[in-house]
Parts: structure tokens; sequence; C-alpha cells
């Protein structure tokens, strides 16, 4: 969804997206767009002070641009430097305001940097997944955040049942 998002937003507004891969224990961003996982990215900026503009990977649409999640080691002490997080987006703040800025991040009860990042964000897009998300679920999540920061809810992995439709099936030719 948020790969998606960003693509959008490059594709269809004159100015730069950032998409941000804040889902450090299950980066898949880097995937989606064809990397090979080795890049760099928001835990060597939080962990090594590497400079953020040299942790940018351009893709081929001319606006967009992804911060990777970044080499990720299962030290829990490492998971401690995401309540640096602030420093990230004073970073962004700084040097990417012009910048639509998309974050994928982990489902909240799931991992606390989640929390951090609701705080620091402007808007936030809950993503569901049909079947599987429960409902108290996303209540829950929404007692979480700022409810005023919610953009909006994405209902994922529905499947649309045709099967009222059937009897047009017959008539394929004449509708197409």
């Amino acid at each position: 969804i948020s790969a998606n998002l960003a693509v959008s937003l490059a594709l269809d507004y004159d100015r730069k997206v950032l998409l941000i891969d804040a889902d450090v224990r299950r980066a898949a961003i880097h995937n989606i767009f064809g990397l090979n996982g080795s890049e760099k990215g928001v835990c060597n900026f939080l962990n090594e002070r590497v400079p953020l503009a040299s942790l940018l990977v351009r893709t081929s649409l001319k606006n967009l641009f992804i911060l990777p999640a970044g080499h990720m080691t299962h030290d829990p002490a490492q998971l401690q430097s995401l309540e640096k997080l602030p420093k990230l987006f004073e970073e962004l703040s700084a040097n990417f305001g012009e910048y639509f800025i998309v974050i994928d991040s982990p489902p909240p009860k799931l991992a606390a940097e989640t929390g951090v990042l609701a705080r620091l964000v402007d808007r936030i897009v809950i993503v569901m997944k049909a079947g599987v998300t429960k409902k108290e679920y996303i209540e829950e999540t929404i007692e979480l955040v700022d409810k005023g920061k919610i953009a909006g809810i994405v209902f994922n992995w529905h499947e649309n049942r045709m099967s009222k439709y059937k009897k047009y099936a017959k008539k394929r030719e004449y509708y197409s």
C-alpha cells in the first residue's frame, strides 16, 4: 500500500516523493523495487550516523526516492536506536520538507517504534487485511494514535464476489 501510494504521488504531482521503509524487522520495500537488500538505510542512519542524503536510492521514476530499512542485526539493543527516530524526522524536516514522505511501518501492536512514528507524522493511513484483521484490533489501533491524524483506513485483500452477476457471464461479448 505504501509503495503504491508513493508511486502514485510521484506520477501525479510535480513534487519529489520519499518512501521510507521503517519496518526494519520485516523490510519489504527493497524487494518491491527490485533492490538487492544490501542497501544501507534507516538503521544505518540511526546507529552509525551515516548522512541521510547518502542513503537515498533513486528509482526509475523521476520523482521517487527510497530510504530502505538498512542493515538490522538481531541484537535487541539495536532496537533501542529506534528511539532516535525523532532525529530522523528533524533531518527530514530540515532537508526534505518539500517532499511527500510516505512511511511503511509495522503494525502498532507488534512494534513499539510504530507508536513513536505515529507521534511524529502528520497523517496516518491504517491498513487492514480483509478476513484477518479483527475489528477489535482496528479499534485498539485507533485508540493508540491521535484520531485527528487518521487520513483513512485501507481495506486490503478483499475478494470481490461476482456471483450475483453470473447471469451476465453468458453475455460477456456484449458487455466487453
